[in-house]
């Protein structure tokens, strides 16, 4: 059986990568309702919102008016913005109402099914609400653009007016408000000679068509074009702040209520956070908590604002002071936090799900090697939960390991951060699915490849590479040429070990670097080890890795430019003795030299220790010295060597205890790279200037190497 034919879902049509929260298209709105999955945060979430919502429906002094959607990589806030906008504006796509299709989707066991029905139908009966919005970057012009103008541009957007501001401001919405619109467009359509939506998208080449059709529609506002001109004018010199903004929203929803319902107007900025990060933090900040606080106390309860930003509203209080953060949290009382809990669900559903029999298949095949796979899929070591491989989640996530797919999230977070940038993806693949499903649709993805084979994280580098900074990009794509007697083989497994040090919470050992190329189930991991590791050390020897106690780490440029000097300065210190033996001060207070008491016959007998010659402890009232020599005494003493020389000097000091440490394989270079790092670390550190970034990388050497590479020593000074 080949792969493609055990998917339940059209596994081959390709799932839109991004979801476009102002994309109103009917077959788009259609398709993402009638896939959509339900967790239990969301169904906990849209019932907090919606209970609100309608609890407000005719109060005018509703002050919590904000709903702030928060949520990193793959935890679906872009798309539980937009059906949370659907489903207060509710009605009917394709011939299907859109609060049935939704009620639809949620799982057979909800608990909330009832609350929400009943929710909905209050909403239809007591409101109607339009939903404007999208991506904030979007409509800036320029990047001073205040948030009232991106913010009407948004309505403007979705009311179908021209993409000039100024005169969307001062005529369109006029000739909306008198219900004139579609005598307008058609007029001005006429007048210019083209379809209004050419005219929408190039507003300024047909501003004198626009201009007479005003003028012949508004007369008594409008003497002539002229006097159009004048007003734009004006609009364009005064600007559009919150208040204008909010009163003007305001008077739009008052004459849109019926009989018995109220109308309101969802205002919804998706991407805040970007926006905010992307120039004054605290300015724009500011501006956020101004626009609420104008839709709070001027828009009568009917403008609402709903934000999306990837972290949660308290990341706000680091930029504006604490009175103005504390209106801010007043007002966007309804905090959806969403995390990434629900992956497996909603991966499983959309992209992953298997026919009964495959599923089948599939479990007696766990079952039959459920030791090995279970090896195979168990990251070692890891400091958060990652699934483990079992009988009832191997069908699930195959051809991935369950591992696999849970780690994506945190992989994207590094390489963001790694581009000092935050986690949304900005490549051809922006969502978890479009990367799962991606790794198995590309053209050399697994699809025509029997059961059995397996897509690895090492296999997901093509679906995240255009996220990568460029120069480890670059880096990743010359392996093969200038990496000696590299393979195919060596590029994965650099792959693999790249994404890997990009979720933090994998340590990036041999076995767990092994576990991010396996591709097959019929593989061993032990097997598959002997096979990784001479790549693994090629990487190290070519530059492009370096190892720090049992784990790897994948160096980019600024990185292996500091490595080159530690290393350079490591192969100097090996040959060095007598150097390395004054290193070894640094270890001087370790346990292996704490016996300066020792229990005897009863009583504690105080002793004087010297290391390599040098006194390292001598308390009052010692009378008996012991002599310690490392291995690098040896090389600077050779007597020390010689078993002869050692029982006669024994002889002459009957007071004194002779102690010969033990030759370790490898001590000479981990103490020798200890050393190394800490030495160029520190004079880099103390350099005035910062060459390319050093100084930073310097830094994390010795915050983070460095008390790894001193483990390691300590720990064979144990062993010695």
């Amino acid at each position: 059986m080949q792969i493609r034919e055990i998917f339940a879902t059209s596994i081959q049509e390709k799932i839109e990568p991004m979801v476009k929260v102002a994309d109103r298209t009917p077959s788009v709105i259609y398709s993402e309702l009638a896939n959509l999955v339900v967790t239990p945060q969301w169904e906990r979430y849209l019932h907090r919102v919606l209970d609100a919502y309608t609890d407000a429906a005719q109060r005018e002094n509703e002050q919590g008016i904000g709903i702030w959607i928060s949520g990193f990589f793959g935890s679906g806030k872009s798309l539980l913005t937009k059906v949370l906008g659907l489903l207060l504006e509710g009605g009917d796509i394709r011939g299907q109402s859109v609060h049935e299709l939704f009620l639809s989707r949620l799982p057979a066991h909800s608990e909330d099914r009832r609350d929400l029905e009943y929710l909905l139908t209050v909403l239809r009966r007591r409101l109607t609400t339009t939903a404007v919005g999208g991506n904030l970057h979007s409509m800036l012009a320029n990047a001073e653009d205040r948030l009232p103008l991106i913010a009407f541009k948004l309505f403007a957007s979705q009311r179908g007016y021209t993409h000039n501001w100024p005169f969307a401001w001062t005529v369109e919405y006029q000739i909306d408000a008198q219900g004139q619109t579609s005598s307008f467009r058609q007029r001005a359509s006429e007048e210019a000679g083209v379809d209004w939506a050419e005219i929408v998208i190039d507003p300024e080449f047909y501003l004198e068509s626009l201009y007479r059709t005003a003028a012949h529609l508004l007369p008594q506002n409008f003497s002539s074009p002229a006097a159009v001109e004048s007003a734009i004018g004006a609009t364009m010199n005064n600007g559009i702040n919150d208040h204008r903004l909010i009163d003007r929203l305001r008077r739009w929803c008052e004459v849109r209520d019926g009989g018995q319902t109220c109308h309101k107007l969802l205002l919804q900025l998706h991407e805040l956070g970007q926006w905010i990060a992307a120039s004054n933090a605290n300015d724009r900040t500011m501006q956020v908590q101004s626009l609420t606080e104008a839709a709070s106390e001027r828009g009568g309860g009917r403008i609402w604002i709903s934000v999306t930003a990837h972290g949660d509203i308290q990341a706000l209080q680091q930029n504006v002071q604490q009175e103005y953060y504390a209106k801010i949290i007043g007002r966007f009382q309804l905090l959806c936090k969403l995390s990434n809990e629900d992956i497996s669900q909603v991966v499983e559903e959309r992209v992953l799900r298997k026919k009964q029999p495959a599923r089948q298949e599939l479990t007696q095949r766990f079952d039959e090697r459920s030791g090995t796979i279970i090896d195979l899929g168990s990251v070692e070591r890891a400091s958060r939960v990652y699934p483990d491989p079992t009988h009832d989640n191997f069908p699930l996530f195959y051809p991935y390991l369950p591992w696999t797919i849970n780690a994506i999230p945190d992989v994207v977070k590094g390489i963001a951060q790694a581009a000092n940038r935050d986690e949304a993806l900005t490549g051809s693949n922006r969502t978890m699915i479009g990367v799962v499903q991606g790794g198995l649709i590309e053209s050399n993805g697994p699809l025509n490849h029997a059961v059995g084979r397996l897509i690895s994280l090492a296999d997901l580098y093509r679906q995240l590479e255009d996220d990568v900074p460029v120069e480890t990009k670059t880096d990743l794509r010359r392996i093969g040429e200038t990496v000696p007697n590299a393979t195919p083989f060596t590029t994965s497994v650099a792959y693999g070990l790249f994404l890997l040090g990009q979720a933090q919470y994998i340590p990036t050992t041999l076995d767990n670097i092994t576990r991010t190329v396996v591709n097959e189930l019929d593989a061993s991991l032990s097997g598959l080890r002997n096979w990784v590791n001479p790549e693994v050390e090629r990487l190290v020897a070519a530059g492009y890795a370096k190892q720090v106690g049992d784990q790897y780490i994948f160096l980019n440029t600024q990185q292996r430019s500091f490595q080159d000097k530690v290393r350079a300065r490591q192969e100097d210190l090996v040959s060095r003795s007598y150097d390395l033996s004054q290193a070894l001060r640094e270890y001087e207070s370790e346990n292996v030299f704490r016996f300066e008491r020792v229990p005897l016959s009863g009583r504690e007998i105080l002793i004087r220790l010297e290391l390599d010659g040098r006194l390292v402890r001598n308390p009052t009232g010692a009378q008996v010295t012991v002599h310690v020599y490392s291995p690098l005494q040896r090389a600077l003493d050779p007597q020390v060597g010689d078993d002869t020389a050692m029982r006669q000097r024994s002889a002459q000091h009957p007071d004194a205890i002779f102690l010969r440490m033990a030759e370790v394989t490898g001590f000479r270079a981990e103490l020798a790279l200890a050393a190394a790092t800490k030495e160029v670390a520190e004079e880099t550190m103390a350099s005035a200037r910062d060459n390319g970034g050093e100084v930073e990388m310097a830094r994390q050497a010795r915050q983070m190497d460095l008390p790894a590479l001193q483990e390691a020593v300590r720990r064979m000074l144990g062993q010695s």
